[in-house]
């Protein structure tokens, strides 16, 4: 189920997803979703930036419209201003508030935590058959680090080994997000103290802590007295094609949540570490796999599980036969 979050995000089945990594207790599974227009503007170029986030009234990212007039992703013109054309994206379907999350701690903890299993991202052109031209260049940034500092326009992303680049066509391009580090596999259980000092760990657990988006800037709201910050994007597509162009992004996500809050919805979730690294080592191959055999990204994880599986075999075999060989002494 996991590998399917992974490649196949949109998948009915997945109701009840879970991180199969320590720790696993029960938890609130949930699958919420967004779907947007996009509109290329003057120049012929739209974006959408990522910031996925377990809140339902905080950002998640940016999106440009039809007004939009510059050439590559700069979705604010200062601190908590957006550029002219630019839409604020929020998941309004998660069951937690920003307050619920950061503000509703007890003598027993915290209120409610969370941690996002997995992010998908589908776009699809619905434009005029006339106008059918242009490309989607899509890249979620490995370690998660700043997508709007390393890539913020069309050659940069495209210059990244990573990157899945599509013909505009009536067919979607999509794009994964998954945890690639400890921190993002946790739930963030802390002090109130520490969660105003730096809480988009507690709502955007996928931006590694950055605050900003292009040109330093940042934008935040006030949550219970708190400025809470929307956190950087690990995740963009940028496309191009004939100014005014439309396109349809949908998105889901699937989260879990644990903590007093969410006590009542909880169901048992699993835990299987050695699965959960060969699956994430597989996933990180996926794009470069796409790219090489323009394949589905199932068959692509499937490709690279069989190569990760065939690679530690003999690793296998030889820890088997040591612990046989210590035995027999």
């Amino acid at each position: 189920m996991y590998a399917r979050a992974i490649c196949d995000p949109f998948h009915p089945s997945l109701r009840q997803v879970c991180l199969p990594v320590f720790p696993s207790p029960p938890s609130h599974k949930n699958t919420s979703f967004m779907r947007f227009a996009v509109t290329l503007g003057t120049a012929g170029y739209g974006f959408a930036s990522f910031s996925p986030c377990i809140a339902n009234d905080l950002g998640c990212g940016y999106a440009s419209g039809a007004l939009y007039t510059a050439g590559n992703a700069a979705p604010l013109t200062a601190n908590n201003t957006l550029a002219t054309g630019i839409t604020r994206l929020t998941n309004f379907n998660l069951p937690y508030s920003g307050s619920q999350l950061l503000t509703n701690f007890s003598v027993n903890g915290q209120g409610v935590a969370g941690r996002i299993v997995s992010f998908g991202v589908k776009i699809t052109y619905t434009g005029t058959t006339l106008n059918e031209s242009g490309v989607f260049y899509a890249w979620v940034a490995p370690t998660h680090e700043n997508a709007l500092a390393v890539a913020p326009g069309v050659s940069q992303t495209a210059s990244q080994s990573d990157a899945e680049i599509c013909a505009i066509t009536r067919k979607p391009c999509s794009m994964r997000i998954f945890p690639v580090s400890p921190t993002e596999c946790s739930y963030p259980f802390s002090s109130p103290l520490s969660a105003a000092t730096n809480p988009v760990l507690y709502t955007n657990p996928y931006s590694s802590n950055d605050i900003y988006q292009n040109s330093g800037f940042f934008d935040a709201t006030s949550v219970g007295g708190t400025s809470t910050y929307i956190g950087a994007p690990p995740a963009i597509i940028h496309m191009t094609g004939v100014a005014g162009s439309t396109f349809l992004l949908e998105v889901v996500q699937h989260t879990e949540y644990v903590g007093v809050l969410a006590a009542s919805n909880t169901t048992v979730s699993d835990a299987d570490q050695r699965g959960f690294e060969m699956v994430t080592a597989a996933a990180e191959r996926i794009p470069a796999i796409i790219q090489a055999t323009r394949v589905t990204p199932i068959s692509a994880m499937h490709s690279a599980l069989r190569e990760i599986a065939t690679a530690l075999k003999p690793v296998a075999i030889g820890a088997l036969t040591k612990a046989a060989a210590a035995m027999l002494l």
